[in-house]
C-alpha cells in the first residue's frame, strides 16, 4: 500500500485524538510518523509497514472513542472482558479492519460498513457450533451459510494482535520478542534500531534521533544493553563524518564502560573519529599510544594502514601491510587476510 493513500484513509476515518493514543503505545513510531514527509514511497522495513500499523489502530481507536460504529466499541469491551489488554483488543479489531482498507485502495470502492459491523458482532464470540442452516449469530436473520460463514475464518483472534515487530537480532532474537507483550519496551528498543537503519540512507538526522532515544531507553531500563545502544550510535557517527564530534563523546562513554582488554577496539574507533573531525595528527598519536599499550594487538596496525590509505597516504599504508604479511603464522588470520585484501586493493588503484 502506498503510504500517501494510507494517509488519505487516515484523514477520512480517524482523528488526532485516536492517533495520539496509538502513538503513546508505539512511541518508537512517533519520530518516523513526524518525519514521514522526508521519505519517498511506502515505508517498508523488513516487510513491515509501521506507519500502516499505526494508522489502522488509530482508526479503530477513533471508532471506539466516538462509538461509531457502535459495534466497534461493543467488540472492544467484549474482548477486554475476555482478558485482552486495551492494546491487544484494539489490535484484534485492526486485523479485521485492515482487509477493508486494502480493498478501498485496491478496488477503489467505498467502505462497506455493513460487512464490517457484521464481522465485529461475531468477533471474539464462539460460533463454531452454529449449524449451516441456523440463523446467523450476527443478528441478520439470514441463514449462517448465506451470511457470515464465508468470513468466519477471518474472525478468529489472531496471534499477537497489536504487536509491532519490524526486525530482530540487534538486541534480542525474534523468538524472544514474539513472546513479549505488545507494549514491551524491549520490542521498542529493537524496532528503533531497525527504523534507524532504514532511515540512515535518506534521513541521517532521523536515524540519529532514533539511536539517541535507544541510548536513553537503555540507560533507564536496560543497563545490560547500554553498550550495544552506544555502539549503534557510534557506528552511525563513524559512517557520517559530520557526526564525528558526537561520535567522540559516545566513544568516551564506551571506553569508560568496558574492560581494559575491550578498550583497544574503541580506541581505534576514537582514532578514526579524530581523523574525521579533521585532526589526523591526533588520530596518529592515538594509534601510537594504542601500539604502546597493546603491543600484541596486530589488528590495530591494519586499521592504522586503512586510515592512512583513506587519507591518501597509501605508500605508508603499504609498508605497514607488508610488514604484517611478513609475519604470516605469527599474527591472527583475521589480521593477515584483512591486510592482504587491503594491500591488493592499493596495488590495483596504483
Amino acid at each position: 500500500m502506498n503510504d500517501a493513500n494510507a494517509y488519505n484513509i487516515w484523514e477520512t476515518f480517524t482523528d488526532e485524538a485516536g492517533l495520539a493514543v496509538v502513538l503513546d503505545e508505539h512511541p518508537e513510531v512517533r519520530t518516523l510518523w513526524e518525519r514521514r514527509g522526508k521519505l519517498d514511497g511506502p515505508i517498508i522495513i523488513n516487510g513491515v509497514n509501521p506507519i500502516l500499523h499505526v494508522l489502522t489502530e488509530a482508526i479503530v481507536e477513533t471508532q471506539v472513542q466516538n462509538d461509531d460504529p457502535p459495534e466497534a466499541k461493543a467488540a472492544f469491551n467484549r474482548l477486554q472482558k475476555q482478558g485482552l489488554s486495551l492494546h491487544t483488543a484494539r489490535g484484534v479489531i485492526a486485523a479485521v479492519l485492515l482487509p477493508h482498507i486494502f480493498n478501498i485502495i485496491k478496488e477503489k470502492t467505498s467502505f462497506n460498513n455493513n460487512i464490517y459491523t457484521r464481522q465485529l458482532k461475531l468477533l471474539g464470540k464462539d460460533f463454531g457450533k452454529v449449524g449451516r442452516n441456523e440463523r446467523c449469530p450476527c443478528g441478520s436473520d439470514k441463514k449462517y451459510k448465506k451470511c457470515c460463514l464465508p468470513i468466519a475464518g477471518d474472525l478468529k483472534v489472531p496471534a499477537d494482535p497489536g504487536k509491532l515487530i519490524v526486525g530482530a537480532n540487534f538486541y534480542s532474537s525474534l523468538d524472544y520478542l514474539q513472546n513479549l507483550p505488545p507494549d514491551s519496551t524491549l520490542i521498542q528498543l529493537e524496532n528503533r534500531a531497525h527504523i534507524a537503519e532504514y532511515l540512515e540512507e535518506g534521513d541521517v538526522e532521523g536515524a540519529l534521533l532514533y539511536l539517541r532515544e535507544n541510548v536513553e531507553l537503555a540507560e533507564r531500563e536496560y543497563q545490560n544493553l547500554l553498550v550495544n545502544a552506544l555502539q549503534d550510535l557510534q557506528l552511525l557517527c563513524l559512517n557520517h563524518p559530520e557526526l564525528s564530534e558526537e561520535g567522540l563523546n559516545i566513544n568516551d562513554r564506551l571506553i569508560s564502560l568496558v574492560s581494559y582488554e575491550e578498550k583497544k577496539v574503541y580506541r581505534c574507533d576514537k582514532a578514526e573519529l579524530l581523523a574525521a573531525a579533521d585532526d589526523l595528527e591526533k588520530a596518529e598519536k592515538e594509534y601510537e599510544a594504542i601500539f604502546e599499550d597493546y603491543p600484541d594487538y596486530d589488528f590495530a596496525r591494519y586499521r592504522y594502514a586503512l586510515l592512512l590509505d583513506k587519507y591518501d597516504r597509501s605508500k605508508e599504508a603499504e609498508r605497514i601491510l607488508r610488514a604484517l604479511m611478513e609475519r604470516e603464522g605469527e599474527i591472527d588470520d583475521e589480521t593477515y587476510f584483512s591486510a592482504q585484501a587491503l594491500l591488493e586493493d592499493i596495488n590495483r588503484e596504483n
